[in-house]
C-alpha cells in the first residue's frame, strides 16, 4: 500500500520548514566490513558500529525576509550539529526521526516566470546518529503551562538513553521544558527525567542519563512560561 505525505513536519534548528517544502528524504546506512577468511564458503560480515545519515529537502523559496528558508539555510551552511526532526505528520504521536546534520549544500534556481525552487542537503554530524521516536509535543504556541499526551515509548536499558529534541521556533522570555516518565498511562507517579530552560530560538537536545529506566510511558510538560513561545518536542530511545 502506498502512503502519500500531505502533513509532514520538518523542523530545522529553530525554524519550521514544513510550509516551504514539498519533498523530504533521509538515507540511513551502516558501514559494511567483510571478514571472510580462507575456508569460508560464504561471505562473513561482523557488523558495524559506524552509521551514517543523509537528509535532503526540496521546496519553494518565498522571499528574502527573516522568516523565509534562505537566511536559515545560509547561516547553517557548513555548521555541524544542526538539529533536524522529520515527522510523517504534524500532530502529536507522529513518528519522528531525529538527527544532527552538517548542512553541506544549499541550492537555488531562478527560472524566469516560475516559482523559485531550493534544495538543502546535509549529512550526519552527531555521534549519536539517527534516533527514531515520537513527536510528544507538536509545534505549539504557548503563553502558559501545558501538559502533552503520554505515549508508551518503551523502557530504557542500561546501555540505552532517551534522546529529547527541543525546537524553539518563537521565544518569549523563559520556559521550562520537562520530560517525564511513568509506568502507567495516567502518570500517577510521574518521574522527571529532564528539565531544560529555553530562552531563545534554537534547538537544544538532551540525553537522559543515570542508567536503566523501567518506566515505559513518556510525556512532555512546559511550565514557568513568561512571554509567548512556540515549541516542539520529540523523544526517542536508542
Amino acid at each position: 500500500m502506498s502512503y502519500a505525505l500531505t502533513d509532514a513536519l520538518i523542523l530545522f534548528g529553530g525554524y519550521n520548514l514544513s510550509g516551504d517544502l514539498n519533498k523530504v528524504g533521509m538515507d540511513l546506512e551502516a558501514g559494511e566490513e567483510v571478514d571472510t577468511t580462507f575456508g569460508d564458503s560464504f561471505h562473513s560480515r561482523p557488523g558495524s558500529q559506524l552509521a551514517d545519515a543523509k537528509m535532503m529537502a526540496d521546496g519553494f523559496w518565498q522571499s528574502a525576509t527573516s522568516a523565509a528558508p534562505d537566511p536559515q539555510a545560509i547561516n547553517a551552511l557548513g555548521a555541524a550539529g544542526t538539529l533536524v526532526t522529520v515527522c510523517d505528520l504534524s500532530t502529536t504521536g507522529a513518528t519522528a526521526y531525529m538527527l544532527g546534520i552538517l548542512e553541506a549544500k544549499y541550492t537555488q534556481e531562478d527560472p524566469i516566470g516560475q516559482v523559485r525552487p531550493f534544495g538543502i542537503e546535509g549529512s550526519g554530524s552527531s555521534g549519536v546518529g539517527p534516533v527514531r521516536g515520537k513527536l510528544l509535543l507538536p509545534v505549539t504556541s504557548l503563553t502558559g503551562s501545558t501538559t502533552g499526551t503520554g505515549y508508551q515509548l518503551g523502557t530504557v536499558s542500561s546501555t540505552q538513553k532517551a534522546y529529547i529534541t527541543i525546537h524553539v521556533t518563537v521565544a518569549g522570555t523563559t520556559a521550562d521544558v520537562i520530560v517525564e516518565s511513568d509506568d502507567n498511562s495516567g502518570f500517577t507517579s510521574a518521574t522527571t527525567r529532564s528539565t531544560t530552560t529555553v530562552t531563545s530560538v534554537g534547538s537544544p537536545t538532551v540525553a537522559a542519563v543515570a542508567g536503566a529506566i523501567t518506566d515505559d510511558y513518556w510525556r512532555v510538560r512546559v511550565a514557568n512560561v513568561t512571554g509567548t513561545f512556540s515549541i516542539a518536542v520529540a523523544v526517542g530511545i536508542k
